[in-house]
């Protein structure tokens, strides 16, 4: 009788235990999975039916090196990040400098053509002309049908942002439902003046 007690007990601790650890290796790998699904997800949703033009700025200034590392190098890779691979994401790189060059005509969905031209980007002896860039990205919005209401258009702009080159921006010449994005790139400490 006192084995048979005994038993149960067992049996009963055995099935807990055994519970306890198919819960614990479950939890891990919802805990693993889940960032995985989500970001995935996410992504797509924010990505979907988006027209987006990246504005990098190549002019004179970007050439200034900070810490061993020159701006440009800095602008291109926050402008990688804006032409990264994403279901529904339609994008076109505008280089700037004096006079504005798109790589394609309107969005496209060739990321990686942007990427790759992306790479061999360098810096122009002009200055910038930032108006007639946000006026190229306006006309490749007007050109590009917006598919519906979930049609998202975004412009971002990677510049140092010398104060010379943003007086006088106007952004009105932008569809209404744009939403503009400026990344600076521009060194914590006052550089030399390349000029």
């Amino acid at each position: 009788e006192a084995v048979h007690q005994r038993q149960a007990r067992h049996r009963l601790r055995d099935a807990l235990i055994l519970f306890s650890r198919i819960t614990a290796i479950v939890l891990i790998a919802m805990a693993f999975a889940r960032p995985l699904t989500g970001a995935s997800r996410n992504s797509t949703e924010a990505a979907a039916d988006t027209q987006r033009i990246v504005i990098l700025d190549a002019s004179a200034s970007m050439a200034a090196v900070s810490h061993g590392v020159p701006t440009i190098e800095r602008a291109r890779g926050v402008a990688a990040h804006y032409i990264e691979q994403n279901n529904g994401l339609r994008a076109n790189l505008i280089v700037a400098g004096f006079h504005p060059h798109a790589v394609f005509d309107h969005p496209s969905a060739n990321l990686a053509a942007l990427r790759d031209e992306l790479g061999h980007v360098g810096v122009r002896p002009e200055k910038l002309n930032l108006q007639s860039a946000i006026a190229a990205a306006a006309e490749m919005f007007a050109i590009t049908p917006n598919s519906g209401a979930t049609t998202r258009r975004e412009l971002v702009i990677v510049s140092d942002l010398q104060r010379t080159n943003w007086t006088g921006v106007d952004f009105s010449v932008l569809p209404a439902d744009t939403q503009v994005h400026v990344e600076t790139v521009a060194a914590a400490e006052t550089l030399d003046n390349l000029a």
